[in-house]
């Protein structure tokens, strides 16, 4: 009877640590596991993060110097980033070589790089010349992201032609978009070089972001308040 018994306890005592040891391995020893799990995972990623920069970097030592140099004149035609204080300086320069003002500005950044072209069908027929200006096209609208700012002005015709002229002198590659003039005088009439004629424009400038793991440094935008303007934006 009494063996019976110590049995029974011996057998209660390992079913008691069985339920233990479960317990533990539930509540301690599993969640530590996810976590370490989540952990590894985490860290991976950020090695191949790691990875990548150190990539970066080492492609931009090992560029030679004249790389560098052409680099960094792609970059004065088309930055990195926006940089819209530097482009409104561009355009304020415009302003003071023309004497045009420019009343208002209305800038509009895409914040995604502009789509693909479309590729050319199945049995459609292409030459190989319109196959290369459709890769060069897909590939510019890949690379590039453009810029468009809206401004209303007023000036003479000579001015507005030595506006036109002094954006081709830019660091930064500036085109006009679209351009929209009225004129003061009557239709019919004759135009006279001294008429004032008022109008919209909007200027195209583009950046390119993935020259950004190519330049360790911004750029350094020299940007001067406009006397009597509050706003930088007007």
């Amino acid at each position: 009877m009494k063996s019976l018994m110590n049995y029974k306890i011996m057998l209660f005592s390992l079913l008691v640590g069985i339920l233990l040891m479960v317990l533990i391995y539930v509540t301690i020893i599993s969640p530590k596991r996810q976590e370490l799990a989540s952990t590894r995972q985490q860290l991976a990623s950020q090695q191949q993060v790691l990875e990548e920069l150190q990539n970066r970097a080492n492609i931009s030592e090992r560029m030679k110097d004249e790389d560098k140099i052409r680099i960094q004149n792609v970059r004065r035609q088309v930055p990195e980033k926006p940089y819209t204080e530097a482009l409104l300086g561009d355009l304020r320069r415009l302003e003071v070589v023309s004497n045009i003002q420019f009343k208002q500005y209305q800038i509009e950044v895409d914040t995604k790089q502009s789509a693909a072209a479309a590729a050319p069908t199945e049995g459609s027929e292409t030459t190989a010349g319109q196959e290369g200006q459709g890769n060069a096209a897909s590939a510019a609208s890949r690379l590039l992201v453009p810029i468009r700012i809206t401004t209303a002005f007023s000036g003479k015709y000579s001015q507005i032609n030595t506006m036109l002229q002094e954006m081709e002198s830019l660091d930064r590659i500036v085109a006009i978009d679209k351009m929209q003039l009225n004129s003061k005088q009557n239709p019919g009439l004759t135009m006279s070089p001294q008429a004032q004629i008022e109008g919209t424009v909007t200027f195209l400038a583009y950046y390119a972001p993935s020259l950004q793991g190519l330049v360790k440094t911004d750029m350094n935008v020299d940007y001067k308040p406009v006397p009597n303007r509050n706003n930088p934006y007007e």
